[in-house]
């Protein structure tokens, strides 16, 4: 039990009865459980180069695991910085009962389970030599993924825990080195401007390197040496827009260590203005007489230039990828070939050196924080995306197959608009499956009732799995965690030939941050829509203060 509190409940017995100084004692034993290592190491001071076992206390924290049959973790590794988030070299199949990540119950114990990490922390997750791993990234979840073991976000001794539960246990690290600059991954740039680069050490060093690989089949060239000191740095003149490979060797105290990064330089040529092609509109055009072929068409007044960026591309910005712009300088477009038909990619817009967007008019997400608790059953083939810094992304998919509406679609008649019995639902609640096609099973019960129309609560993508829906993101995709867009045509196929009217409630007022129109033009140093965004007033017009506000009258 914590000690001050502890000396408060002694302050106290000296006023208040027995019985509530029971209660408190209760109350503070439930609450230093609550507050208990959820997990740890074996060794406490384990680092990346050795053996460990690591353990998951499922009473500790929601205690949501308590009594579990199975628990599954589904881990990683940050690598990019002692305190980051961003996870790497991920293992697990999220909702999955395959074995990968599947824990053990620990001797003697109920709740307790663990893991080995071996023949080390670095093999185990297959991390290369050389690159840093400063914390082990984890989330405990039952077999099929639908119940999850966390513990209150915040900074704890072993580590930390983010406001989405996922949980990160710090390694221990005596000597390392790592890149601490540029700060991004990215640099947009100039023929022959220089870019510093620059590493650093935990202690003084009696030896430093720093190598760059251009990728041009000559391997590493050492670039600078420093010999006392803690940092390094080397200004790298940029030709060409370039993925190169960075390495750093350090030695500290008879020890040597060595951290490797990448960066991609990007030469920000002149946008090339060209007309949009015949027939294309905002959005993504996919060409009826070629499945290889999408054009995307992006709407950016007043920006300079913007490029595409995914799964095709491998994350790179290339220069093949950079777009055209229209002589008005109103639409960006590109025209992408070699694509495979069924195929889905993730992709964004990377708009001048700070916007990485979906498309608007995008009909399926990405999103890297929500989709792994979705359940194969409920949206199958979800495609993995797992770049938390890069936020929302959106997918293409060339040759989809056209939904077959039913014939009774065009004898379909709407009830009387004017003696209408609406029946309005939140498919999360409705329904514990939060399905589209258990919600058509039900479909008699609410004829039962007498209803002669169905109002859904907004299904547009918002943010969050579950949400009644008032935060859009991205207006024209409907929401996973409710089913695949086929299976709400479905429904309302089911629903029309039952005589129901199905209503769409929609929320054409705000916007919410992730939402690609509120990013594109975003002011960061006042949190708000920037004065030049063509579609947000930068302060709300009216009592309500709901997400960012919708301009009409732009």
């Amino acid at each position: 039990m914590p000690s001050i509190l502890l000396s408060v409940l002694l302050t106290l017995s000296k006023t208040l009865p027995m019985r509530k100084i029971y209660l408190l004692l209760l109350f503070a034993c439930a609450l230093a459980s609550s507050n208990a290592q959820i997990v740890s190491l074996n060794p406490a001071t384990a680092g990346s180069e050795d053996l460990a076992t690591l353990t998951f206390d499922a009473t500790a924290g929601n205690g949501e695991l308590e009594g579990a049959n199975k628990v599954y973790i589904h881990h990683g590794v940050v690598t990019d910085k002692p305190d980051g988030t961003d996870w790497k070299y991920v293992i697990g199949n999220w909702g999955q009962d395959d074995g990968v990540g599947e824990m053990t119950k620990v001797s003697g114990e109920t709740d307790k389970w663990e893991i080995s990490l071996s023949p080390s922390i670095r093999e185990y997750f297959n991390v290369p030599n050389g690159t840093n791993v400063f914390r082990i990234s984890c989330v405990f979840r039952s077999e099929d993924g639908s119940t999850k073991g966390t513990i209150a976000s915040g900074d704890y001794g072993w580590g930390s825990v983010s406001s989405t539960g996922d949980i990160y246990l710090d390694l221990n690290l005596s000597n390392f080195v790592s890149f601490t600059s540029p700060g991004n991954l990215i640099t947009y740039t100039t023929i022959g401007e220089l870019i510093d680069f620059t590493a650093s050490a935990s202690a003084d060093v009696s030896d430093m390197r720093l190598y760059i690989d251009k990728n041009d089949g000559n391997g590493f060239k050492e670039m600078a040496v420093v010999t006392a000191g803690k940092t390094i740095s080397y200004s790298y003149k940029a030709e060409n827009t370039e993925f190169i490979k960075l390495k750093v060797t350090a030695t500290m105290g008879g020890e040597d260590v060595e951290a490797s990064s990448s960066h991609n330089i990007v030469i920000t040529g002149a946008t090339k203005k060209a007309a949009l092609p015949t027939g294309m509109v905002a959005g993504i055009n996919y060409h009826e007489d070629d499945d290889s072929k999408v054009t995307l068409v992006l709407q950016a007044p007043n920006k300079d230039f913007a490029y595409v960026v995914g799964d095709f591309s491998d994350w790179n910005v290339l220069d093949k990828f950079q777009m055209n712009q229209t002589l008005n300088g109103e639409y960006f477009w590109i025209e992408l070939s070699g694509l495979e038909a069924q195929k889905p990619y993730v992709f964004q817009y990377w708009v001048e050196e700070d916007v990485k967007i979906g498309d608007p008019y995008a009909e399926q997400t990405a999103d890297p924080w929500n989709d792994q608790w979705i359940d194969e059953e409920t949206h199958p083939n979800i495609p993995k995306y797992t770049k938390t810094s890069y936020q929302y992304a959106t997918v293409l998919e060339t040759g989809q197959e056209a939904y077959e509406w039913a014939a009774t679609e065009d004898t379909w008649e709407r009830p009387d608009v004017d003696h209408l019995v609406i029946y309005e639902l939140l498919v999360r609640d409705f329904l514990e499956s939060h399905s589209y096609i258990d919600l058509i099973d039900t479909l008699s019960y609410l004829k039962r009732l007498g209803v002669d129309a169905i109002e859904l609560m907004p299904i547009g993508e918002f943010e969050g799995n579950e949400s009644w829906g008032y935060n859009p993101a991205y207006h024209m995709a409907p929401d996973k965690y409710y089913g695949t867009k086929e299976e709400l045509k479905h429904f309302i196929e089911s629903a029309h030939e039952m005589g129901f009217a199905v209503i769409l409630d929609m929320v054409l007022n705000h916007a919410y941050g992730q939402h690609p129109l509120v990013k594109l033009y975003w002011d960061q140093s006042s949190g708000k829509p920037a004065a030049d965004n063509p579609w947000f007033n930068q302060e709300h017009v009216g009592p309500f203060d709901w997400g960012y506000d919708f301009n009409h009258e732009s």
